[in-house]
């Protein structure tokens, strides 16, 4: 697997998107579940950001792509 991320602020995108691989685990037949972590401390400003996670599967092609909103607090 591999992820995308996209990230947003101001509906502006902020820098390239982060490509990186993505290891999965087998829970059940057909069922797999992965993680991944972001470090948010390396942002600009308080305020709303937005990231889209884009999760292909590299062999067949296919795609998920999820929108998440977030306000984030940089003290």
């Amino acid at each position: 697997l591999e992820v995308t991320v996209t990230l947003t602020k101001d509906g502006k995108r902020l820098g390239r998107p982060f490509v990186s691989s993505l290891g999965a685990v087998a829970i059940a037949d057909d069922l797999f579940v992965y993680a991944s972590s972001i470090n948010l401390a390396g942002l600009p400003e308080s305020g709303p950001y937005g990231f889209t996670f884009e999760v292909t599967d590299t062999i067949s092609g296919v795609s998920a792509v999820r929108e998440v909103e977030l306000d984030v607090t940089v003290e």
